[in-house]
This record gives C-alpha cells, sequence and structure tokens, in this order.
C-alpha cells in the first residue's frame, strides 16, 4: 500500500475516533447509528480499513451531524457544537432557519442578561 493511501487511512481513522469521543459515543453506539459493522469501525479507527468507502464515511458523519467537509477540514473537536448546528440549519428551509436564529440569539440574549 503507498504512503499516501496509509496517510489517508491514518487520517480518517484518527479524525473518526476524535468525533466519535468527542460525542460521547462508543464504538458499538457510532456503529449503529452510522448503519455499519463494529468491526468496520474499529479497523477504520487503527487504520486499517483498507476496503473503507464515501458511503461509509458519509454514513458516519450523518451519525456524527457533520458535513463531509467539517470531517476532512481537521479542524479541532472544539468546534464540533458549531459545525453540527451549521449542519442541522442547512436542513430547514429559509424560513426555519430563520426562525431557528432567532430563537437562538434570543436564548444567548436571554443568558447575558442573568
Amino acid at each position: 500500500m503507498s504512503q499516501n493511501i496509509e496517510s489517508i487511512l491514518l487520517f480518517l481513522g484518527t479524525r473518526t475516533r476524535e468525533l466519535r469521543e468527542y460525542s460521547h459515543l462508543s464504538q458499538e453506539e457510532l456503529a449503529e447509528k452510522a448503519d455499519l459493522s463494529l468491526s468496520l469501525i474499529s479497523k477504520l479507527e487503527r487504520g486499517q480499513s483498507t476496503n473503507i468507502t464515501l458511503s461509509a464515511i458519509l454514513n458516519i458523519t450523518q451519525a456524527l451531524n457533520i458535513d463531509l467537509v467539517d470531517f476532512l477540514n481537521d479542524q479541532p473537536v472544539q468546534q464540533l457544537e458549531l459545525q453540527q448546528l451549521n449542519y442541522a440549519l442547512k436542513t430547514l428551509n429559509h424560513a426555519e432557519q430563520k426562525t431557528a436564529v432567532h430563537m437562538f440569539l434570543e436564548i444567548i440574549n436571554f443568558k447575558k442578561e442573568d
């Protein structure tokens, strides 16, 4: 296997483990949410899954409630909440997005007044 492929597999595995742990999910829970086998998740996290598919990665990102771009972006996992919020907002139509943002800002302003 070429060094490039090994590096990519290692990155995918490390990123999956970081985001899974930050989301307080076990490998079993992620596998179930992503409709994948525990064995695949385990091998992926160890950088040993040479047969990982784009479909499987998309299942993982959906289970973690983040976009594929955010998954591949290698930003610190501490930004996961913002990525998840952005992902959730993208699932809404424009009117629903405006309402959700307005409600969110109201909550923040209410907390600031306390």
